[in-house]
């Protein structure tokens, strides 16, 4: 009776583990929107920066784009980003500033792309084979040249002179840098992006910042802040917690009986 008893007790923590494991790592049980345009409705935050106009660039041509929704109300947001340098050298990884000890490898789901000016063509066919990486990037040397200061960041290897790539994430946005590395020595990165550095504070919105000397010329990345109930590093002990609580009712629902 009491190896019955064991075995139940640990099934059903087993099951609590597990599904607080998979709603991390999966995200939402929603239909896959990936390389389709936003819900009908929805707010699209777009921007652009070119080389002249919000770039620092050792290529003599450079465009960021990018546009984010959220995929319906109070769920994950959708990060869509297209870099164009003209080749000679390629891009060779891209570094998008994330928030330090709460964004990590767990926090972004639905990650996808494509190579390229012909989507149906480029199109990544084996996205989770993309070296991703997310932590402190060093300015400097041949890791980052031209980076302004080092930075908490996604950094994605990607190598093109036209890339595109999206990601989902519960991380809501805010107003950050961006900053690309050639094949060479070649680098890219927002006019925003100083050191010190210093990002605007204000709401997201379309364009590339809010008005002012400080807050033009910066590109909306994801937060710490995040929407659902995906259990994030800092809440993972709540958890265990709930875990140490079920196993202790089960206990006196047997010792009753």
């Amino acid at each position: 009776m009491a190896i019955k008893k064991t075995k139940i007790i640990v099934m059903a923590i087993a099951a609590v583990a597990f599904w607080a494991a998979s709603a991390r790592a999966l995200g939402p049980v929603e239909p896959d929107n990936v390389g389709v345009p936003p819900p009908e409705g929805a707010t699209v935050y777009a921007g652009v920066l070119t080389k002249g106009s919000g770039i620092v660039s050792s290529w003599i041509n450079t465009e960021f784009h990018w546009w984010v929704w959220e995929n319906y109300t109070g769920g994950p947001w959708h990060y869509h980003y297209e870099i164009v340098v003209p080749g000679s050298p390629n891009t060779s990884h891209i570094v998008t500033e994330v928030t330090p000890e709460i964004f990590d490898e767990l926090s972004y789901f639905n990650f996808g792309g494509w190579i390229g000016d012909d989507p149906t063509v480029g199109l990544i066919e084996f996205p989770d084979l993309v070296p991703i990486e997310v932590g402190l990037q060093t300015a400097g040397g041949g890791a980052n040249p031209g980076m302004p200061e080092d930075m908490y960041a996604m950094k994605v290897e990607l190598s093109d002179s036209h890339l595109t790539f999206w990601f989902d994430t519960w991380h809501a946005p805010v107003w950050g840098d961006l900053s690309i590395k050639g094949g060479r020595s070649d680098y890219a990165h927002n006019t925003g992006f100083t050191s010190p550095d210093w990002d605007p504070t204000a709401p997201p919105s379309s364009g590339s910042g809010p008005p002012g000397p400080d807050g033009v010329h910066h590109l909306l990345v994801p937060d710490g802040v995040t929407n659902g109930v995906i259990p994030e590093p800092v809440t993972m002990a709540g958890v265990f917690l709930g875990i140490g609580a079920l196993a202790g009712y089960i206990r006196k629902r047997f010792r009753g009986q």
